[in-house]
């Protein structure tokens, strides 16, 4: 690591689970997978892969009532989600599988904001804050 660079997240990881529709054949996965939902209040579900390993997540999906053979966990380096702006904040989950956390800047009322903003420039109107 340069000198001067925030060690924050080196070497850890955060595991998302994601629908296999939302993957392509070649195993990369579609921007949809981090899109807020409507229950992503505070932000979209992810689990710190030091307190849960995929297999277990696999098995909180089946536990859950989903079916697991229709979902993957992705796992994703947290040095590159702080790189991109994104933070990961712990957010535990009463009777969920350990290690839940979200991702902040990626909960649905900032998705709507941009998206609303994202129309305004398309229809010509000028944007103010």
């Amino acid at each position: 690591m340069s000198q001067g660079q925030d060690p924050k997240g080196a070497g850890e990881c955060i595991l998302r689970r994601v629908h296999k529709s939302q993957c392509r054949p070649d195993g990369s996965v579609l921007p949809v997978a981090f899109r807020p939902n409507k229950n992503d209040d505070t932000g979209i579900s992810v689990h710190f892969e030091r307190e849960i390993s995929p297999n277990d997540l696999v098995a909180a999906v089946a536990a859950s009532g989903k079916a697991p053979q229709d979902y993957y966990v992705v796992r994703l380096s947290m040095e590159e989600l702080y790189r991109l702006g994104l933070t990961v904040v712990s957010e535990p989950e009463p009777g969920g599988p350990p290690g839940h956390a979200v991702i902040p800047e990626l909960r649905i009322d900032e998705y709507k904001r941009d998206q609303n903003r994202l129309k305004e420039l398309r229809n010509g109107h000028e944007v103010t804050s």
